[in-house]
């Protein structure tokens, strides 16, 4: 197989005997911030860009959020420690304004 191309977020694959197989990687950039909120630092990873999962890695844990699209609400997927409290609206509201992500 052969690439060729000079976007770099588009890939065009010639495969021998078969058609072009054109791949985006546009969906596979991954994005991060950190966010600092009361003292507490917390890094914010978008693995994939038309999801809206988010990891939030944190001294307190590691977490798993997301916002529900029909109504914005952000919650918990998956916490790492269910004991700990975890500032969820704020993040949110950041998180929408850094990522763009649409309301």
């Amino acid at each position: 197989m052969l690439k060729t191309g000079s976007n770099p977020l588009k890939t065009t694959v010639k495969r021998p005997g078969k058609r072009k197989l054109e791949t985006s990687y546009q969906t596979l950039i991954m994005k991060s911030i950190q966010i600092k909120i009361a003292k507490e630092i917390y890094q914010v990873v978008q693995n994939f860009a038309k999801i809206n999962l988010y990891q939030v890695f944190s001294e307190k844990g590691n977490f798993e959020i997301t916002r529900t699209r029909s109504n914005g609400t952000w919650k918990i997927l998956a916490p790492g420690n269910s004991s700990i409290t975890l500032p969820i609206n704020t993040l949110g509201k950041i998180i929408e304004q850094k990522f763009d992500v649409v309301i």
